[in-house]
């Protein structure tokens, strides 16, 4: 089975997609139409290809596709989805910052039985987080370095009148949720916008943005943290919180009696902590020989 796919959008990457697919590297694929905003340019852009694709309005794209590819600008996010999802075709948007305020799409395509595949981006791991989702996830926070060249321009650092030029250490230019931050910086962290969507949200998702002059490529760091309470299973009705980050092991334990009282916790470096009564803390002290103070005697 062949797919034909669309690309909304000759921009820098859309031109590059265009001529991969043009070029058969993607098997099973044809490009069957593009678009942009001044469609006499793009054209022009895609007159040497051997497919020859149709140009047309971003909004006929869904005409002559099962899948369209976005790679336009932010601005105009609903002409391309909204048309593509009402006529129930595959949509994969890559400016996914601006899915967050047309989340209203997500419940059209149940209806049209279109799918929205939001691709990972820079970040890898995102099963993870889905799979986390699954439970409970308490915490997740992401953290961006990029070369200050990389957000000149941002619409927050406008705003707000943030330079960063000229740095010589690492700069936070940005902390709030991962909602503000596809609209701070609609063309540099669609990567929050993705790994909101795969764990607790946008409003939820914690994200913060450095400007570092130390850096010559993006950096993402990704933070998760899951409580998990269950029985400990050791016969005396004792609780046990696993405290996990990321997808490994538990990275800490912690053991509550019936009461809430603590009872024994285990960090991630294998060091145990028990709580200890001031008259068993007394037969320890005196059993390492050491001297009590004037209180304890």
């Amino acid at each position: 089975m062949t797919l034909n796919v669309a690309i909304a959008g000759l921009g820098a990457i859309g031109l590059r997609l265009a001529r991969m697919l043009d070029d058969g590297l993607v098997e099973g694929v044809t490009l069957s139409a593009v678009s942009a905003n001044d469609l006499e340019r793009a054209g022009q852009r895609v007159a040497g290809l051997k497919c020859k694709p149709k140009v047309v309005t971003l909004r006929e794209l869904p005409g002559h596709a099962d899948v369209i590819v976005e790679c336009a600008p932010a601005r105009v996010f609903a002409e391309v989805a909204g048309p593509t999802v009402a006529q129930g075709r595959i949509f994969m948007p890559l400016s996914v910052g601006a899915l967050l305020d047309h989340l209203d799409l997500v419940e059209e395509a149940r209806q049209t039985g279109a799918r929205i595949i939001v691709p990972t981006g820079a970040l890898i791991g995102l099963d993870t987080v889905r799979a986390m989702a699954v439970g409970e996830i308490h915490e997740v926070r992401l953290e961006t370095r990029k070369p200050p060249a990389g957000l000149e321009g941002a619409p927050y650092l406008v705003e707000n009148a943030i330079d960063i030029s000229n740095l010589t250490e690492a700069k936070r230019v940005f902390t709030g949720n991962a909602r503000a931050a596809a609209k701070a910086f609609p063309a540099n962290v669609n990567v929050a916008a993705a790994l909101a969507l795969a764990g607790i949200g946008p409003d939820l998702t914690k994200v913060e943005v450095w400007a570092d002059p130390a850096v010559n490529r993006n950096h993402q760091t990704v933070t998760i943290r899951s409580d998990i309470w269950a029985p400990a299973g050791n016969g005396t009705g004792d609780w046990l919180l696993s405290t996990r980050y990321g997808g490994g092991q538990a990275t800490s334990e912690s053991v509550y009696d019936v009461r809430g009282n603590l009872v024994r916790r285990t960090r991630p470096d294998g060091s145990v902590t028990e709580p200890i009564s001031p008259a068993a803390l007394k037969r320890l002290w005196q059993s390492q020989g050491l001297r009590l103070g004037r209180t304890g005697r």
